[in-house]
C-alpha cells in the first residue's frame, strides 16, 4: 500500500470512530458489534473496488472459463478488502469496545 492509502485508511478510521462516538453520546444509539463489523466490511469492499478497478471479463459460452476468470478477478479485490478491513478493525472496533466495555466494580 502507498503512504497515501495508509493515510486514507487512518482518516477513514478516525471518521468512523468519531461517528460511533456521536451516535453513542448525543443520539443514544449503540450499534452492536455485528452491525459495526458489517458496515466495516462494506466500506472495505468499496475501498478495495475503488483502488483495484476490476473489470468484469466478457461473457463467453464456456461457463467454466468465465467462472475461473471471475475468481482470478476477485482474488486481488478480496485481498485488498481484507487488508483494509483488518486495518479498520484494529483501529475502530478494538479501541471502541475497550472503551465502552463495562468496568468491573471493586
Amino acid at each position: 500500500m502507498t503512504p497515501a492509502q495508509i493515510i486514507f485508511i487512518g482518516i477513514l478510521a478516525s471518521a468512523f470512530t468519531f461517528l460511533l462516538r456521536i451516535l453513542a453520546t448525543y443520539l443514544n444509539i449503540h450499534p452492536g458489534r455485528l452491525v459495526v463489523n458489517i458496515v466495516l466490511f462494506l466500506v472495505s469492499a468499496g475501498v478495495a473496488i475503488a483502488w483495484t478497478h476490476p473489470v468484469l471479463p466478457p461473457l463467453t459460452s464456456d461457463i467454466g472459463a468465465y467462472v475461473a476468470a471471475l475468481f482470478q478477478l476477485a482474488a486481488p479485490v478480496v485481498s485488498v478488502a481484507t487488508l483494509v478491513y483488518n486495518a479498520l478493525y484494529s483501529q475502530v472496533i478494538v479501541p471502541a469496545w475497550a472503551r465502552f466495555a463495562a468496568k468491573p466494580k471493586g
